[in-house]
């Protein structure tokens, strides 16, 4: 490692739309650029490979989950040391990971002799995060917290809630869902940055073959980036994964508050580059805020000027998804939806809709929606006045 540098992270360049070959060769330099698969995986180990499969993807090469490349290639690197791989995942708050297994293409995998499992089908294991600033304890399932080496592969991918989604984020798929739910409603960026400190990944493979902007993670538009980077440091990797993108480290919060808690470097001066540079393979996405027109009927959207962008893109996106159905758009004609400490305005209480626990107490009135940030869910079955999934919305919540 250079002089004066902390952490290193490796970006390699591939062919346009890389076969398998191609894709075997990238993630083997990625990673020996970093040290080599070795210096975390041994004969016997049992290595989880953690892909991210959020949901059932529209089509595989939308951007949105990884394709099989990638985690092949990791996969059968593993097998060469001896040791055994597990490609698992667990998909969003109420959905069907099996769906999202089959959907990218990885149920296939089987066949071909490699082990592809849905985490929600492993039992619960408590980890204690006694020194957490969000929970005290955290539900992870049993295989992530008793395999040797996890290997975390993420998208390069923009995201409605934290500007930009990779390593640190791609970890929560590892919680079950009543804890995801829980890090939404009590502090979603720090709460995984105390599942990091407790349960962090060996090694980052960033799948950036394809990427995703604007209204990420499921919803935006795919990019070509043909990038594979790798590092030992998780921070440091969602730091170069966001520049690369557009993005500085200090846009990303929960990549600052991962770096003033000790737990990685985000300077960019202090991480050494290896194999391309940034400003080689740049690309500026599209952010989640510049996705769509709020053009809806009597509708208002008022944030604080201290809002963060947490509460401000899952609003966004919240809104978006109710666009996609237009019988839906009818619940926020004449609404007013409301972020942060702001003036109230002068309107009929039953149209104001105060989001995010940054919203004085005194302020919340009957329709509060909590969290920090809210689930997009939430946000939408406030909206439609209904519950979410059978859980009982905290409209009167006024912890």
């Amino acid at each position: 490692m250079a002089a004066g540098k902390s952490s290193t992270v490796s970006i390699v360049k591939t062919e346009s739309s890389p076969d398998q070959g191609a894709v075997n060769t990238a993630v083997r330099e990625a990673i020996d650029m970093v040290g080599g698969l070795g210096s975390v995986v041994k004969a016997g180990d049992k290595v989880l490979i953690k892909p991210n499969l959020c949901a059932p993807p529209a089509h595989v090469s939308h951007g949105a989950v990884n394709e099989p490349p990638v985690c092949i290639a990791i996969a059968d690197m593993v097998k060469e040391l001896g040791a055994h791989p597990i490609i698992g995942e667990s998909s969003g708050i109420g959905i069907d990971t099996d769906e999202a297994i089959e959907g990218a293409g990885f149920a296939a995998l089987r066949e071909k002799g490699y082990e592809v499992v849905n985490l929600k089908n492993y039992p619960d294991f408590k980890v204690p995060c006694p020194d957490g600033k969000v929970v005290k304890e955290l539900m992870v399932y049993e295989l992530a917290a008793q395999a040797d080496v996890i290997i975390d592969v993420p998208k390069m991918k923009t995201h409605d809630n934290s500007e930009v989604t990779c390593a640190i984020k791609n970890m929560k798929g590892i919680i079950n869902d009543t804890y995801k739910r829980k890090l939404h409603q009590e502090g979603l960026f720090e709460g995984l940055i105390d599942l990091m400190s407790k349960c962090p990944a060996h090694l980052v493979v960033v799948d950036g073959i394809v990427g995703m902007e604007g209204m990420g993670p499921v919803f935006g538009e795919a990019v070509e980036m043909n990038l594979i980077l790798a590092g030992k440091d998780m921070v440091a990797v969602d730091a170069v994964v966001g520049k690369t993108m557009g993005f500085e480290p200090e846009e990303v919060l929960i990549t600052m508050y991962a770096a003033e808690r000790g737990l990685g470097e985000a300077d960019l001066d202090k991480i050494e580059i290896v194999g391309q540079s940034i400003d080689s393979v740049a690309r500026r996405f599209k952010r989640v805020s510049e996705s769509q027109a709020l053009d809806i009927e009597g509708f208002n959207l008022v944030h604080w000027e201290g809002t963060c962008t947490g509460c401000r893109n899952a609003v966004m996106s919240s809104i978006f998804d109710l666009k996609r159905t237009p019988k839906e758009m009818d619940c926020l004609k004449n609404r007013t939806i409301f972020t942060g400490d702001i003036d109230i305005p002068e309107t009929d209480p039953n149209d104001l809709f105060a989001v995010g626990i940054c919203v004085p107490v005194e302020k919340r009135g009957e329709k509060f929606v909590p969290g920090c940030p809210p689930n997009n869910a939430t946000i939408r079955a406030a909206l439609k006045g209904e519950e979410e999934k059978g859980l009982l919305i905290s409209m009167d919540d006024k912890k």
